[in-house]
């Protein structure tokens, strides 16, 4: 797996399967390895075993769900903005090439995501961003920040919501958020292979009253905001097994 920062020539188009970015944190170049990420149980709703749940072959990492709630939650060690240099742009781009594989009829209970949050103050208070999430068939994105009942209610913030990507057993596919700051608002919007997915959300423009909070969230910690994939389930199921294969992840 290599995560890049750097500028994609066109954004629009899906990466060449032998396109291999690499990332820097500074102009030295360094590249970011295995140990550049952390992995752990989601605040122990999971069983991680990194040497079980978690691979890397040639540049792609792997992450299995097994039963038992057997995985891992991985995540960058550097924000976004020490993705950036340390120097935020106006606007940017953040890509993922992924595939998952499992039995097609475990569909509906498998919950692979690709995703970002700050956890420094705390989930949800720190924001978080579905990039793609996939819930009971469907993909969707969302924005989180309110605690409480609502986190889930009338506080969250939906869009992108296309209901592609991240099906089991459909090949491999460039998932993107594209970003901007315009007059300091922050402008987010989803694509699948270059293809935008759904609608783009402009905060705080686009929160009603009751979202707010969640709206404040994302743009206070937007770039303290890590990178962040995992496989789970809605339900633990003795018999669903899958597998998210993550390559060409890139920061520009």
């Amino acid at each position: 797996m290599t995560i890049s920062k750097g500028v994609l020539a066109n954004p629009n188009q899906p990466f060449s399967p032998n396109h291999s970015p690499t990332i820097s944190y500074n102009s030295a170049g360094k590249s970011l390895e295995p140990k550049d990420f952390h992995f752990d149980n989601h605040g122990k709703k999971v069983h991680c075993d990194q040497s079980k749940s978690t691979s890397w072959n040639g540049g792609v990492l792997s992450i299995k769900y097994s039963p038992g709630e057997n995985t891992c939650y991985v995540t960058t060690n550097a924000s976004l903005s020490q993705l950036y240099g340390g120097n935020m742009p106006h606007s940017g781009v953040i890509s993922a090439m992924i595939e998952v594989d499992g039995n097609s009829s475990d569909d509906s209970d498998a919950w692979p995501a690709f995703w970002m949050d700050d956890t420094d103050p705390g989930w949800p208070q720190g924001g978080e961003i579905d990039i793609a999430e996939r819930q009971y068939s469907y993909t969707e994105s969302h924005l989180i920040g309110t605690p409480g009942k609502e986190v889930f209610g009338k506080s969250m913030i939906n869009f992108g919501q296309g209901g592609q990507g991240l099906k089991l057993e459909d090949g491999s596919h460039q998932y993107q958020l594209r970003w901007s700051y315009i007059q300091d608002k922050l402008q987010l919007s989803t694509y699948v292979d270059g293809h935008q997915v759904g609608s783009s959300v402009t905060l705080p423009d686009s929160a009603d009253q009751d979202q707010q909070q969640t709206a404040q969230a994302i743009l206070d910690h937007f770039k303290d905001m890590h990178i962040k994939f995992d496989t789970d389930a809605h339900k633990n199921i003795n018999s669903l097994k899958y597998e998210m294969k993550i390559s060409n992840v890139t920061v520009s």
